[in-house]
């Protein structure tokens, strides 16, 4: 009989072959673990000694991860980052552009500016009757002062730099800016080869939520344009795990290999086999010899008509409740639990659907100020870490260290203290960067009501939030859970729930499949039921006066998961 190849043999054939290649591994399948061998692999090989090997992560956690599980590698052969820390990283070197750049977007941002203008100015010349003209004026205002800014600006003499805000006078661009520049850069022939020239092989950990305009333009350029090596592109990721972006990967025109990574190390096999069926796209998991040693514990559907939404009294779970991760769509429900919803609903108003991205990734630039300045502070003083307040302290004595540590306590033990309070003491004595600190409360609009309503929050809620950021509760979103395990998962689906991005009702009830909410809810929902190893829940928070039909949601679940799911009606 023929010896199998493995997963990592068929690999290391496309690397042998200078053929680009797409790891297709579901959860649970040991796809980081096969990303280490591939880098170790590539590691020995011979590359000129200007190129890298460039591996490129979704997170930062999944970078530590991989780093951690590399031993004795050859750090001056490899990157390994996130996107948007390599991009910044290779391109920051190319000032000249990135001021011509720099200049486009701040011409772009201008014309927008001036078309809201001219909108407003239309509104009060022909005003209806629910015209608000104070409010146009304002526009007006505003925008003209923002416009102001870009007067007289030298974009040539601009050192451009990268933070979480943009401001183009200043040559300051963000996020989504660097994506954009690099997207920009890679049209420019010369730019791509020269990048293809350095980076021989590129890894991509979790593919199908990485930037499609960057990677597309990065495999088309392989094809297209001859270079003195050619490079191998190695995606690594799983179509079914798409839960980050709306990005649709068409591979098929595209001369790229396709390997299915088909083990499961992580999950009971009764709960594997669930969750193929759940799946639904013909990769079937294989449980592995290690497998076996992953006890089972129970998979149920409940139907919880109950008023214990959280199943904390619910018999199967009751009496190791605390030892659940218990899932949710929304951050609400868990801004709700933890204590700091008047900060989930002002991030909501702002931003909207990305919110979440703003308030628990800290995106928005002066949450994330407040955050890693103050909050992480006080957080220390509470534990008696003083040693970080003082280190900020400019001059010392023992008079002003004992009044600061009054007022900090002060702070600390009423739970009423807002934002505002505790800044004005933390910029009194200076304990913050008063300078950076201005800088980023530039970037709002002096109209916008934001800031003023971040000062009025409790500072209680501020270091609540941070809890949740890192990690010390039980409690996580769907999306957040992506890459993670746990020995018991309780997921929970409100019946109704208002999200227009996703539709759990009909995907239960096996409806409208094509609609994309439904689509999504189907992805989102096998990453979370994937994270368990031994015990997993679906808790089905239905209001009775809904009126669902009982025997319908069973029908449709046991479509969905088979027989194996146990179906139970609490009420």
């Amino acid at each position: 009989m023929a010896e199998q190849v493995t997963v990592i043999d068929q690999i290391i054939q496309c690397i042998e072959h200078k053929e680009s290649f797409v790891l297709n591994a579901g959860a649970g399948s040991g796809k980081t673990f096969t990303l280490v061998q591939t880098i170790d692999y590539i590691t020995n090989l011979k590359i000129q000694k200007q190129q890298k090997i460039l591996c490129v992560t979704f997170t930062n956690v999944a970078k530590d991860e991989i780093v951690a599980r590399l031993k004795n590698f050859n750090y001056d052969k490899i990157i390994i980052s996130t996107l948007h820390d390599f991009v910044w990283w290779y391109i920051k070197q190319f000032q000249k552009e990135l001021q011509k750049q720099v200049k486009g977007l701040a011409d772009r941002k201008i014309v927008k500016l001036r078309d809201e203008i001219a909108e407003a100015q239309r509104k009060i010349d022909n005003p209806r009757r629910n015209t608000n003209i104070e409010k146009q004026s304002g526009i007006i205002d505003i925008n003209s002062k923002r416009i102001a800014k870009y007067c007289g600006v030298d974009y040539d003499t601009l050192d451009i730099k990268y933070d979480i805000y943009s401001a183009y006078y200043r040559g300051v661009i963000s996020h989504d800016d660097v994506l954009e520049i690099m997207s920009e850069f890679l049209d420019d022939i010369f730019f791509a080869k020269m990048f293809l020239n350095s980076f021989p092989y590129i890894l991509i950990d979790e593919y199908q939520d990485t930037n499609y305009p960057i990677l597309s333009k990065i495999l088309e350029r392989i094809q297209t344009i001859p270079t003195s090596i050619k490079s191998v592109v190695g995606l690594y990721g799983d179509s079914m795990q798409q839960i980050y972006s709306s990005n649709n990967f068409d591979l098929s025109g595209l001369s790229i290999n396709e390997i299915d990574k088909l083990d499961n190390y992580r999950t009971n096999q009764i709960i594997v086999s669930a969750n193929n069926k759940l799946r639904g796209d013909g990769l079937e998991q294989n449980c592995t010899m290690q497998n076996p040693l992953v006890p089972f514990g129970f998979l149920e559907f409940v139907f919880n008509m109950s008023t214990d939404i959280k199943l904390k009294n619910f018999q199967s779970v009751k009496d190791d409740f605390g030892f659940y991760k218990r899932l949710y769509l929304s951050n609400r429900n868990i801004a709700d639990e933890i204590g700091f919803s008047s900060l989930s609903q002002i991030f909501n108003d702002k931003y909207n659907k990305h919110s979440n991205e703003k308030l628990l990734k800290l995106e928005d630039p002066f949450l994330n100020f407040i955050m890693n300045h103050l909050v992480v502070l006080l957080v220390e003083f509470e534990k008696g870490n003083y040693y970080n307040i003082i280190q900020e302290i400019k001059s010392i004595n023992e008079i002003i260290l004992k009044r600061i540590y009054n007022e900090i306590e002060m702070l600390i033990l009423d739970t009423e203290t807002n934002l505002e309070k505790c800044l004005d003491i933390f910029i009194e004595y200076k304990l913050i960067d008063v300078k950076k600190y201005m800088e980023i409360l530039d970037t709002y609009d002096d109209e916008d009501t934001f800031i003023q309503e971040l000062l009025t929050v409790k500072v209680e809620e501020f270091k609540n939030l941070k809890k949740q950021i890192d990690n010390l509760t039980s409690l996580d979103t769907l999306h957040g859970v992506k890459g993670k395990e746990f020995e018991k998962v309780i997921i929970n689906i409100f019946y109704n729930q208002p999200w227009n991005q996703y539709d759990f009702d009909k995907l239960i009830k096996k409806q409208d499949y094509e609609k994309v909410s439904v689509k999504n809810a189907h992805k989102l929902l096998y990453v979370a039921c994937t994270r368990a190893k031994t015990h997993l829940v679906i808790n089905y928070i239905i209001d009775p006066v809904h009126k669902v039909n009982s025997d319908h949601i069973k029908d449709a679940v046991a479509n969905m998961y088979g027989t194996s799911m146990r179906f139970t009606i609490y009420e």
